[in-house]
């Protein structure tokens, strides 16, 4: 068994805000389609909000994640050190067999 005693911050923090960021992003995609088919109806107020959510919402879950990652990420190594933090199995895999 080994110990994950210590996460870094930067790195996880990273990580966490391309994940939130790129499912907003796909989020963000179908508000852009939405957007077109409100122009197309004639809701001009209703399309631009939808292009404006599809277009920011990626970027401003991106920074959110960043933030709230590298929080979660800090209260993790605090606990950690106290308790010990999370014990995990690894078993060697030859690269042959990974694919």
């Amino acid at each position: 068994m080994y110990r994950i005693q210590r996460v870094g911050i930067l790195s996880a923090a990273k990580i966490y805000a391309l994940l939130v960021g790129g499912f907003m992003a796909v989020v963000g995609a179908f508000a852009l389609i939405g957007a077109g088919i409100a122009a197309l109806m004639g809701e001009p107020e209703t399309a631009i909000t939808m292009a404006a959510f599809g277009i920011f919402a990626p970027l401003l879950y991106g920074v959110i994640g960043f933030v709230i990652g590298a929080l979660q990420v800090w209260i993790y190594n605090v606990v950690a050190g106290i308790v010990g933090g999370l014990e995990i199995e690894l078993t060697a895999v030859p690269v042959d067999e990974l694919g």
